[in-house]
């Protein structure tokens, strides 16, 4: 995370690559898609880049204006529609009173969505992690959390999150805390860039656990 962080301005870091299109569930930050019966809805491969635009334009729906990467098709719910789970990337700033530029990172969300009455609509929502982009860097001491989405074979619930990576959740808070006390009362830059790594590290945290269909939608 980015603590005690001082207003000169930081080397420019890359923006983050596209997501692969091959879903790799060896790799750390894999998002793992396991399809449903090839009896049932069109199964493409998981590991081959679905052609976003064709398929919502087959289905009378205009392509978001939204950073998205690595789509694949799925089936959902009771009655197994078809959707789509994407890699979705947005920026997320803050305004720094008095501060020539705002504390900002960039935020990676897997959505599912499916199309209802021409309308593109989310059944899920999980942040899986967020990085620098022209901004002060997290401490090498604060590896990012990152979290894989496992969904059911039948296509009725989905797991975010690895059991055996839950180590880094317990400790956001402590950390944050401790950060925040070693700055200077005056030091609003180090203190917002603290906050809202605290706050996206938390809602990534927040995003672990299993998520089952109802009412239209995947729930926890």
């Amino acid at each position: 995370m980015a603590f005690g962080c001082q207003q000169a301005a930081p080397p420019a870091i890359a923006a983050p690559a596209p997501v692969a299109t091959t879903r790799d569930a060896g790799t750390p930050d894999a998002t793992q898609v396991v399809t449903a019966p090839p009896d049932a809805a069109p199964d493409p491969s998981p590991s081959a880049e679905l052609d976003l635009r064709a398929w919502l334009a087959a289905r009378g729906v205009t392509e978001p204006g939204e950073e998205i990467y690595g789509c694949t098709e799925l089936v959902v719910g009771t009655a197994r529609e078809p959707a789509v789970l994407c890699t979705l990337i947005e920026e997320v700033s803050r305004p720094i009173r008095d501060a020539d530029m705002p504390a900002f990172r960039v935020v990676t969300h897997d959505v599912i969505r499916v199309v209802r009455g021409r309308k593109l609509v989310t059944v899920l929502d999980a942040v899986i992690r967020f990085q620098p982009l022209d901004g002060p860097p997290p401490r090498p001491d604060a590896p990012p959390i990152v979290d894989p989405i496992a969904v059911a074979h039948d296509g009725r619930s989905v797991t975010v999150g690895s059991p055996d990576d839950a180590a880094g959740c317990k400790l956001v808070a402590t950390r944050a805390t401790r950060a925040l006390a070693g700055l200077g009362a005056d030091d609003r830059v180090g203190r917002a860039w603290i906050v809202l790594d605290r706050d996206l590290e938390t809602s990534v945290c927040a995003a672990r656990g299993r998520y089952v269909w109802r009412g239209g939608r995947f729930v926890r």
